[in-house]
């Protein structure tokens, strides 16, 4: 529930501080394995299904606010966003996304 949480948090700031810069950011919070992998020109790359997951909530969606997936959610943490957050069920590219809208 605390890293669930946390993703939310950080997220909401992320959506905070680029709005104080004139620009507007999308978030989507999904958990699950992921491949962190170098780039030939340096750097670190990152792929897996939870980043196409939180990609297509984010870019995809039509929606504001943080997009957490349900694969996000405990009991104690579905509970809290169920009392401030509105819940989702989306289709994107004919996969059934659902969860919780986060307004900021």
């Amino acid at each position: 529930e605390r890293r669930g949480a946390e993703a939310i948090a950080f997220s909401r700031d992320i959506i905070e501080t680029t709005g104080t810069l004139g620009l507007t950011a999308h978030v989507g919070v999904t958990r699950g394995e992921v491949f962190l992998f170098p780039l030939a020109g340096g750097g670190r790359d990152i792929a897996g299904n939870p980043v196409n997951i939180a990609s297509k909530l984010a870019e995809d969606s039509g929606l504001g606010g943080v997009l957490v997936e349900s694969s996000v959610l405990t009991e104690p943490l579905a509970a809290q966003l169920a009392a401030s957050a509105e819940p989702f069920r989306l289709t994107i590219s004919r996969v059934e996304l659902t969860g919780y809208r986060v307004p900021v």
